[in-house]
């Protein structure tokens, strides 16, 4: 999962010169799909010159056991 958000982000750049502002944006425009209720994507955004930082988080099931 990691991957592919990260190389749609560099295709975003290579592209368009610039970073995406968010996942939705990836997802409208570079077509970048993930299951919402399996995955959390924290995606920090400072510049668009500046690569984003990204944190994939796997959500865990309710019965699982911490």
């Amino acid at each position: 999962m990691q991957t592919t958000v990260e190389k749609s982000i560099t295709m975003c750049y290579a592209i368009e010169g610039a970073y995406p502002q968010s996942v939705d944006y990836l997802c409208a425009n570079y077509g970048l799909i993930y299951d919402r209720s399996k995955y959390i994507i924290h995606y920090e955004s400072f510049a668009s010159n500046v690569r984003p930082t990204v944190t994939i988080l796997e959500r865990r099931a309710d019965n699982e056991k911490l």
